[in-house]
């Protein structure tokens, strides 16, 4: 099984800017915080500031006066950026991954009011087993998962050089997933027949958004993924 992780999975765009945060005030701020545990033993807290609606593309660089933390259990760690051009998040990661688990991303400002108290709370855990090694897209596919109960539905994503991009949704309680025959699309006469697909499920549970800035959300998220080809 491979895990994933999608913290500092950059989206490839054009025509993006970047906007120093000393610019701005507070509630002109998007914010985009996750708390991501994939059953290694750690969580990574990220965070991606917008100017305004995030569909404009413009992020926010935290620069000057002002400072970006994660917080757990007492511990304080200053937030690393990330950046591919003007693309820019924000990571640290902790040494626990509990259900239950809550982290804090506290902006810290010079120009403006702060904004300590956005809050990820960590959705119970599940563990995916082992997919069959290859799989038909004429048949049907399901995935069974072990964990305990949770009111926090599950979403799916499949990705892959030779099908499109697919996704979907679990019902609430499910402990497995049955793709249907046929989901799975081949991406064109000119992708290859058969590739490595993977297939990566999340829990997520919202969390509580600082209200200084102008929008945003908050989650924290169970992450796991498998791997398997995929043949006509």
């Amino acid at each position: 099984m491979r895990l994933l992780t999608y913290s500092l999975a950059f989206p490839v765009v054009v025509g993006c800017a970047q906007t120093p945060s000393d610019d701005l005030l507070t509630h002109g701020i998007t914010a985009d915080i996750t708390a991501q545990a994939d059953g290694d033993g750690s969580t990574t807290v990220g965070a991606t500031f917008y100017v305004g609606n995030p569909d404009d593309l413009n992020f926010v660089q935290i620069d000057g006066s002002d400072q970006l933390f994660g917080i757990f259990s007492g511990t304080k760690q200053a937030m690393a950026p990330t950046q591919l051009g003007n693309i820019v998040s924000y990571t640290t990661v902790f040494a626990d991954d509990s259900e239950g688990d809550q982290f804090t991303v506290d902006l810290q400002r010079g120009v403006d009011v702060s904004a300590p108290s956005s809050v990820a709370t960590l959705p119970t855990p599940f563990t995916l087993a082992e997919p069959p090694t290859m799989a038909s897209r004429a048949a049907d596919l399901t995935l069974t998962w072990t964990s305990a109960d949770s009111p926090d539905a599950i979403a799916w994503t499949a990705s892959g050089s030779c099908i499109d991009d697919a996704s979907g949704t679990v019902s609430d309680g499910a402990s497995s997933l049955t793709i249907a025959a046929n989901t799975f699309i081949q991406a064109g006469s000119a992708a290859p027949t058969s590739c490595t697909i993977t297939i990566a499920l999340d829990r997520q549970e919202p969390g509580t958004l600082d209200p200084a800035y102008g929008g945003g959300s908050v989650v924290g998220v169970w992450a796991q993924s498998v791997e398997l080809t995929s043949n006509p």
